[in-house]
C-alpha cells in the first residue's frame, strides 16, 4: 500500500514519540502499559491504521497520567504512616518522662522526710540531754539532793530518751557526723580524680567513703589495695603507700560501683547503698543482690557476708552494716525543688 506524504510525517513523527518514550522508560521505574503502547505503534506502522494511532497515543497518554497519580498516591501514603509513627513515638517518649519523673519525685519525697525525721529526733535528743544536764547541775548545786531525790528526778528523763529512741529508731542518720579534718584535706584530689572519672556530683559520697575506711589517715586513705583497679601495688591490705594512687583508684572503683547499681544522682539513696555495699564486698554483690533481692537490704548485706566467709573460709567477711557506716558521714544536698 503507497502511503501519502503527510501519513508518512505523521508516522515519522509517532515513531519520534515512541522512541522518545522507551528512552525515558530505561531511566525511571517500568509502567504497565508503555512497551504495549509501543507495540500498537508498530503494529499502525505496518497497516496504516488512523484509528489504531488515536488508540495508541490515547492509551500511552493514559499510562503516563495513571503512573503520575500512582506515584502521587504512593508518597501521600508514606508521608502520612512516617507522621503517625512519629506521632507515636513522641507520645510514648513523653509517657516515660512524665513517668520517669514521677518516680524520682516519689523518691526524693521519702527521702527529704526521712531526714526531716531524723533530724527532729536530733534535735529531740539535744534538748533532752541539755535538760537532764540542766536538772543534774541544779540537784547538785540544791541542798536537798539526796541520792534517791536525785534518781527520782532522773528517772522521768530516762524514761523520755527510751521512748525517743523508739519512736526514732536506732539506724545511723545520715550525714549526722561530720568528717575529719584529715578527710577533707584531701578535697583538692578528690575533687580532681572525681571529675576525671566522671562522678564530680558525688564529692561528698568519696569523703564518707574516705572516713569509713581510713579517716584521712595512712597511705591508702581509700582502702583500695584489693581492688581490681589497682594494678601498681600488692592486692594486699594496706598495700598501696601512695595516698593520692589510693584515692585514684578507690575513685574510679566507686564509680564503678555506681555505674551497675544504675544510681540516678546524689539523692539515690536507694542504689548508692547498693552501690556502697559493692565497694566494700566487691562488685560481684551488686548484680547477685539484683539477681536475688531485687537490690540492696541489710538482709542480703548479712546474707552475702555469711556466704562468701564459708566459701572462704574465713570467720567472716566484709562489713554487713557498711552502708550505714558511710552514710552517716554522708552529708547529703538536697537538689532545689523548680
Amino acid at each position: 500500500m503507497q502511503l501519502t506524504v503527510k501519513e508518512k510525517a505523521r508516522h515519522a513523527f509517532i515513531r519520534q514519540r515512541a522512541e522518545e518514550q522507551q528512552e525515558k522508560s530505561r531511566h525511571r521505574n517500568y509502567v504497565p502499559g508503555y512497551f504495549t503502547t509501543i507495540d500498537e505503534i508498530q503494529h499502525m506502522e505496518q497497516y496504516g491504521a488512523d484509528s489504531e494511532e488515536r488508540s495508541a497515543t490515547d492509551s500511552m497518554e493514559h499510562a503516563g497520567v495513571s503512573a503520575y497519580k500512582a506515584e502521587i498516591i504512593l508518597h501521600r501514603r508514606n508521608a502520612s504512616h512516617g507522621e503517625t509513627h512519629f506521632r507515636q513515638g513522641e507520645e510514648k517518649s513523653a509517657t516515660r518522662t512524665i513517668q520517669e519523673q514521677g518516680r524520682r519525685l516519689a523518691r526524693n519525697n521519702a527521702i527529704k522526710e526521712t531526714i526531716h525525721k531524723r533530724s527532729r529526733r536530733d534535735s529531740t535528743l539535744r534538748k533532752l540531754k541539755a535538760a537532764a544536764e540542766q536538772t543534774a547541775k541544779s540537784s547538785a548545786r540544791s541542798a536537798l539532793a539526796v541520792s534517791g531525790g536525785l534518781l527520782l528526778m532522773l528517772i522521768p528523763v530516762l524514761l523520755v530518751f527510751g521512748a525517743a529512741g523508739a519512736l526514732f529508731g536506732g539506724s545511723a542518720d545520715i550525714g549526722s557526723t561530720p568528717v575529719s579534718d584529715e578527710v577533707k584535706s584531701y578535697a583538692g584530689l578528690i575533687q580532681v580524680y572525681a571529675a576525671e572519672r566522671g562522678i564530680p556530683e558525688y564529692m561528698e559520697l568519696i569523703m564518707a567513703v574516705m572516713m569509713q575506711e581510713s579517716g584521712g589517715q595512712g597511705n591508702d586513705p581509700m582502702q583500695a589495695s584489693e581492688c581490681a583497679f589497682n594494678t601498681e601495688y600488692p592486692k594486699t591490705p594496706g598495700g598501696i603507700s601512695d595516698p593520692e594512687y589510693s584515692i585514684n583508684i578507690g575513685i574510679q572503683n566507686l564509680a564503678d560501683c555506681l555505674s551497675q547499681a544504675g544510681v540516678e544522682d546524689p539523692m539515690d539513696i536507694e542504689r548508692i547503698s547498693l552501690a556502697l555495699q559493692g565497694y566494700n564486698f566487691g562488685s560481684g554483690y551488686i548484680s547477685w543482690a539484683i539477681r536475688n533481692y531485687g537490690g540492696y537490704t541489710e538482709q542480703s548485706a548479712i546474707e552475702f557476708s555469711e556466704l562468701m566467709a564459708h566459701r572462704m573460709g574465713w570467720t567472716s567477711y566484709g562489713d554487713p552494716q557498711y552502708v550505714q557506716h558511710v552514710l552517716r558521714y554522708y552529708a547529703i544536698n538536697e537538689p532545689e525543688i523548680k
